[in-house]
């Protein structure tokens, strides 16, 4: 990881992780029911979303010693304090927007699913 995010820079590294999270994401999407295509998206999607996930918290310290160095003040526990609340914040609304999509494509528990439900599952 090093050795890619001194040769791409970080940024760069984070939106291509991103990119083939992106793409694994679409390959399920799209895969149907085809159980191999669906494996295959999501060993892509896991790649990307691990590369993503690991820069992220490289990236994240360049702010908090760049602010250290310009001010004097290191903000290093208010940063990560703020970003576990946010991260909470968010799996809370994605949980709940799962149930809603859940919801809305009309999921029965333990039934055979509509076409609409294996989307909203997807």
């Amino acid at each position: 990881m090093h050795y890619l995010s001194k040769k791409l820079g970080k940024t760069k590294l984070f939106l291509i992780g991103s990119g083939i999270h992106i793409v694994g994401m679409i390959v399920i999407l799209i895969a149907g029911t085809i159980t191999p295509i669906i494996i295959a998206g999501a060993f892509i999607s896991a790649f990307g979303l691990g590369l993503k996930q690991t820069i992220y918290f490289s990236i994240q310290a360049d702010p908090v010693d760049y602010g250290e160095w310009k001010t004097g003040i290191n903000a290093a526990g208010t940063l990560s304090a703020v970003n576990g609340f946010i991260g909470k914040c968010a799996q809370a609304i994605a949980g709940g927007l799962s149930g809603a999509l859940l919801a809305a494509g009309g999921y029965v528990a333990n039934a055979s699913q509509t076409s609409e439900a294996i989307l909203a599952i997807k």
